[in-house]
Order: structure tokens, then C-alpha cells, then sequence
């Protein structure tokens, strides 16, 4: 397979529009629940269920942002070793796709239960994620921040046609 080389405007485009389509992803499910528990008949079989649902929705929620920033913290704390910009970046990509996956997972979870239980005070933990998840857009300011990038690799990304990544497609 053929490596495919990214400037930094095309690899902050992309890390954009990811980050954009798992935040979103998250409101328009929370928003089809939330009208379909408003709108509709929801089973009612599930309501003796919602206080065992409140203890493992907090219980995912916790072990979800928790895991999502000691993880991420690990990654990138392994990348700021490495003495190549495009493996650093690279790197990143993963680190913050991996953040992003393990604060979505409580958030669906969460929207789930919301339908399933017909209470849309399960939406507050999906809602807390995805605006957590918004604060967390990724910036060339943060990711030369969280990266410890100096003052010759910070210039690189800010540059729009700097070779800053590599995608190595897999089949």
C-alpha cells in the first residue's frame, strides 16, 4: 500500500470534520430519543428498572472520561518522545480518536437507557459528554500544547502546506 502524505491544512480539515461527525453523531441520536420518548409510546416495562440503570449509567460515565483522559494522556505522553514531527501527528490522530471513542460510548449508552426507560434525565449524561467532547476541538494550539511541540514544530503546523502527517490505507 501506498503511504498518503498530509499537509496541515488537509490533516487539521480532517481531524476537524472527525471530531464534528462524532459530536454530532452524539446530539442527533440524543435528539431522534428525545423526540421519539416525547412523541411516542414508550414501553413502560423498563421504568422499574431506572434506578440500576442510574448506577451503571454513572458508573460507564465515570469509567468513560476517566479512562478517555488517562489513556490519551499515556499516548500523547509517549508521543512527546519522539524526535519526528510526522510521527508525532500521526500519532496524535490516534490518541484523540481513541479519547473521542471512550466519551462516546457512555453518551450512547446513556441516550439508550433514556429510550428504553422513556427518561430523558439519562440525555444529561449525553448532553455533559458531547459538551465536554466540543470543548475538547482539536486546535494547532492545544495539540502543539499536549504534544510539547517547540518552536520550529509549531511553525511546520502552521503552515497550511507543510507535510506534517502520513495515512497508511489498510485493506
Amino acid at each position: 500500500m501506498e503511504t498518503i502524505k498530509q499537509t496541515s491544512k488537509s490533516y487539521f480539515m480532517a481531524l476537524s470534520v472527525m471530531h464534528l461527525a462524532l459530536v454530532g453523531g452524539i446530539v442527533l441520536f440524543g435528539g431522534i430519543m428525545a423526540f421519539l420518548v416525547t412523541n411516542l409510546a414508550v414501553s413502560s416495562e423498563m421504568r422499574g428498572l431506572e434506578t440500576t440503570f442510574l448506577y451503571i449509567v454513572c458508573i460507564f460515565f465515570v469509567f468513560g472520561v476517566t479512562s478517555s483522559f488517562l489513556i490519551y494522556r499515556k499516548k500523547v505522553g509517549d508521543l512527546t518522545n519522539q524526535q519526528d514531527l510526522t510521527s508525532k501527528m500521526t500519532g496524535y490522530r490516534g490518541a484523540f480518536i481513541v479519547r473521542l471513542a471512550l466519551l462516546e460510548s457512555p453518551a450512547f449508552f446513556a441516550i439508550v437507557v433514556a429510550f428504553l426507560t422513556g427518561n430523558l434525565l439519562f440525555l444529561i449524561f449525553a448532553g455533559i459528554i458531547a459538551v465536554y467532547m466540543i470543548y475538547l476541538r482539536p486546535s494547532k494550539e492545544t495539540i502543539a500544547r499536549d504534544l510539547g511541540l517547540n518552536y520550529d514544530e509549531i511553525a511546520k503546523i502552521q503552515n497550511p502546506e507543510y507535510l506534517i502527517a502520513e495515512i497508511t490505507p489498510r485493506n
